[in-house]
């Protein structure tokens, strides 16, 4: 039989897994060395009730790091979606 492989890497649909299995994916991908990455941004919504709660954590970046990373991917995702 074949690899099993993760859907999510089909179809990019992150409503299939919560915000601890995909914790706990990257984590298990930064130690094995599969995320090489030193620096990071992990925001988090929560958007029960009135409005939206944001929090986010960094390492490894300044404030304004963090502002290029977010357009960046502001504009991936972006070309992603066709836009």
């Amino acid at each position: 039989m074949g690899q099993v492989v993760d859907i999510l890497e089909h179809n990019n649909n992150g409503l299939l897994m919560s915000s601890e299995q995909m914790l706990e994916m990257v984590l298990k991908d930064i130690r094995s060395g599969k995320l090489p990455h030193k620096k990071a941004l992990l925001v988090l919504l929560d958007d029960q009730g009135c409005g939206y709660n944001i929090t986010r954590c960094q390492a490894g970046m300044r404030a304004n790091d963090l502002l290029s990373v977010i357009e960046i991917t502001k504009s991936l995702i972006k070309r992603e979606m066709g836009y």
